[in-house]
């Protein structure tokens, strides 16, 4: 009989084994996976955005304004001045947002009508992290790229014809609005040589058609119909 005690009694707690672990809630406890007992960092903020086109130091303070937290942003001082076009969105964040400007930037011009339009240089530009998940402490920086640099070239104008009419004052600065208009970040450089009447300017052969075409425009004097200058004989 001793051997059907022994057998009876091991059943026994076994079963009563199992009934208190199914009276604590189970056989056994649940694991719980590392990954998912980390703390998990929120979502990027969507936010409506209506950006009227600017500077990109311009457009980060829109996204703070409209997302209700600071962007972490990195621009150039060589950068700051570069012009974004307008940006329409709604119910997005900064990664969508980047991510599409990469695709459809075109560089923006204002136009003598005061009107945005696009740039004729093959030119773009946007925000960029450095890698690695992206969340709301991302830091994104500010790149622009542009066509090849030309050699510099220099190149000299005369404008006695047109100083009756005009000041060089008033040439130069028409010159100089059209290259900002044009969004040229390295302006050329000028210099009015007084006794010769030459203008002197060195730099982009572009940038440089400019200027002809501001002569172009002004109004001139016949050279044939100035008088001579002192001490030179009349042809």
């Amino acid at each position: 009989m001793k051997p059907t005690v022994v057998i009876l009694l091991a059943v026994f707690v076994s079963v009563h084994g199992l009934i208190a672990a199914e009276g604590a809630g189970g056989a056994s406890a649940p694991v719980t996976s590392k990954a998912a007992t980390e703390d998990r960092k929120p979502e990027l903020p969507k936010f409506d955005l209506d950006f009227r086109g600017g500077t990109p130091g311009q457009l980060v303070e829109a996204i703070n304004k409209a997302s209700g937290h600071p962007l972490n942003a990195i621009i150039l001082k060589e950068d700051e001045d570069a012009v974004l076009p307008p940006l329409k969105l709604r119910h997005t964040n900064v990664v969508q947002l980047f991510d599409a400007m990469v695709h459809a930037h075109a560089p923006m011009i204002m136009g003598p009508d005061g009107a945005w339009h696009t740039s004729p240089y093959n030119s773009w530009c946007g925000f960029s992290s450095a890698g690695g998940p992206v969340d709301q402490d991302t830091v994104w920086y500010f790149y622009k790229q542009g066509p090849p640099a030309l050699p510099k070239r220099c190149r000299f104008y005369q404008l006695g014809p047109y100083l009756n009419n005009n000041s060089v004052d008033s040439i130069t600065t028409a010159i100089n609005t059209g290259w900002k208009m044009l969004g040229n970040a390295n302006l050329p450089t000028m210099s009015f040589h007084k006794d010769t009447g030459l203008l002197i300017a060195v730099g982009d052969p572009n940038q440089l058609q400019v200027i002809d075409e501001v002569l172009q425009n002004l109004p001139r004097e016949d050279p044939k119909a100035m008088p001579p200058k002192p001490g030179s004989r009349a042809q």
